[in-house]
């Protein structure tokens, strides 16, 4: 997912329809992958009979995909054997998410319906700020279980968090369990800065659920905010060991431990978390960064210039690149040079200093 909270929309989405969603062709989406907003649909790796047996519910189907792409399978193939299997269309959904189709992902949980079709569905719209279609997809959900946390999601989207906050606690109050709604207002004070109040409907939730990697995800995100690093290191551990493919968990580790020096653990992850979501730009990014603290430079430049395109940070890092890495102050330059144009960053930015040590160095 996310976070992401890592800057991720958040994936407050709803409720299965009861037949597949009103088909319209939507407009071609141009989407900046965030990494939280897909936690949810990544197919666990580790059965979870006991699991639903301590929460109440069945048992969730298993599928193989999160195992075949941790096991180093290209997402195409994958993509294609499930459906040579027969899979779900949410399972293809999911992978061409994780691919980096969001146009395809969308017709495909459009298509889908259900439960997660219109989590899927209403997260891609919202990262592609696509809030009149986004209202559209809720409208459809008004008459299934999730409808109520839906609408608060997006009374909150629109500026009325207190209202969205107050009809989730009443939600709660006459439902007493559900776990979408209690992820949802934990985000939602998250959001407003109150993160006191979002760890402990993080902890209210896990007591009910103690299994649950995306709410273990989230309070190690809360934590963070909090400056609470070991508590954070604790959650998102948790998250992992839940399951080992939780993409938020995997890359927040991955930060932790390129800030601690363990740059050997931090390509450790990032390498899992590629092979999830080889098509999100936000992954590829700190595996490249991962990369080049490994001393795999030339690696990690392949990576950086695949996205500086669509990711002005990446630009930034492959200057840092030629000019610390490949000691070329004169490639280095110009890049920096385009970075400042592109994203007219703030005098603080360490951009200013580079270019100038770069543009004397090249001389």
């Amino acid at each position: 997912m996310m976070h992401r909270l890592l800057g991720c929309v958040l994936l407050m989405t709803a409720v299965g329809c009861a037949s597949a969603p009103k088909k319209t062709e939507p407009e071609k989406l141009v989407v900046d992958p965030k990494v939280a907003a897909l936690e949810p649909f990544l197919d666990s790796l580790e059965a979870d009979e006991e699991a639903a047996e301590e929460e109440g519910r069945a048992a969730r189907r298993r599928l193989r995909t999160g195992r075949m792409l941790l096991a180093g399978k290209p997402i195409d193939e994958v993509l294609q054997t499930a459906k040579d299997r027969g899979e779900p269309i949410l399972v293809h959904a999911v992978l061409l998410a994780r691919k980096g189709d969001f146009q395809g992902a969308l017709t495909a949980a459009r298509s889908a319906g259900g439960l997660k079709g219109v989590q899927l569905a209403l997260a891609i719209l919202l990262n592609a700020n696509e809030v009149d279609a986004a209202k559209q997809v809720v409208a459809q959900a008004q008459d299934d279980e999730g409808a109520p946390v839906l609408s608060a999601w997006m009374t909150h989207r629109a500026g009325q968090s207190k209202e969205a906050i107050e009809a989730l606690r009443k939600h709660l109050f006459n439902k007493g369990r559900d776990l979408f709604a209690y992820t949802t207002l934990a985000r939602i004070h998250a959001e407003q800065g109150e993160l006191r109040l979002a760890r402990l409907v993080c902890k209210e939730g896990l007591k009910q659920a103690p299994r649950d990697a995306d709410l273990h995800y989230l309070l190690g995100t809360i934590e963070q905010s909090r400056g609470r690093q070991v508590a954070a290191t604790r959650a998102f551990k948790a998250a992992l060991k839940v399951d080992p493919g939780h993409l938020g968990a995997l890359l927040e580790r991955a930060r932790q431990d390129i800030v601690g020096f363990d740059y050997g653990g931090a390509l450790r992850s990032t390498e899992r978390a590629v092979r999830l979501a080889p098509g999100d730009a936000e992954t590829i990014l700190l595996h490249a960064l991962a990369l080049r603290a490994n001393g795999r430079c030339d690696d990690a430049q392949a990576l950086l210039e695949q996205l500086s395109d669509k990711k002005p940070v990446a630009l930034f890092n492959l200057g840092v690149l030629h000019l610390r890495c490949h000691n070329d102050a004169k490639t280095a330059f110009p890049i920096f040079k385009s970075f400042v144009e592109k994203t007219n960053p703030d005098d603080g930015h360490p951009v200013h200093n580079l270019l100038v040590e770069a543009e004397a160095l090249a001389e």
